[in-house]
């Protein structure tokens, strides 16, 4: 209801912290599946669920920099923080790291994004389909969708990679983007 009627969303309410707090939970239990599991010694179903926790941690920081990077804006002065993202908590980070880990350019994370998607894109079973895990078809979707927010910041190429994986997605999951009534049809 909050975010419906657009109240109580300033910084002095829980209401913001609500993704920040619930994303690295999540990226806590990928950091655990992926601090477990030894690419060299691991089975191939280890070796899935070890793509799966990169493809959902890079799922977890592509939405987290899109929420928390500031954008230039004619109501706030974000000039002490533009540019910068969220911390980078990975399978690494000890607790007294976490004290002193600040925000990261958008630059260092998007390139900590793609390496995830590159290593899930190589753990993960590549003949897996359905819509309960991520698929390589999933993979591919995550870069579209990294390079698409790469391109919105000016990065040169990016929409070009953006379309590549797009179509990879596409091709690779055998689904199709809705069409226009598809989109409209409220059934």
């Amino acid at each position: 209801g909050a975010w419906l009627q657009n109240l109580a969303q300033g910084a002095d309410y829980i209401y913001c912290a609500y993704f920040w707090d619930a994303y690295y939970t999540y990226i806590k239990c990928c950091n655990d599946i992926i601090s477990t599991i030894d690419p060299e010694t691991a089975t191939s179903e280890a070796l899935n669920f070890l793509g799966i926790a990169h493809a959902y941690r890079a799922l977890f920081y592509l939405d987290l920099a899109r929420l928390y990077e500031p954008k230039e804006n004619n109501y706030t002065d974000v000039s002490s923080v533009l540019g910068l993202t969220v911390p980078i908590v990975d399978e690494n980070t000890t607790e007294e790291i976490g004290f002193n880990n600040p925000r990261v350019d958008r630059e260092t994370m998007y390139e900590f994004i793609l390496s995830g998607l590159q290593k899930a894109e190589t753990y993960i079973d590549q003949a897996a389909t359905g819509y309960t895990k991520p698929s390589l078809g999933a993979i591919y979707g995550l870069y579209a969708r990294a390079y698409l927010e790469m391109g919105a910041a000016g990065d040169e190429g990016a929409y070009a990679k953006a379309v590549e994986y797009a179509d990879l997605a596409i091709t690779k999951s055998g689904k199709t983007p809705l069409t226009q009534a598809q989109w409209e049809d409220p059934t």
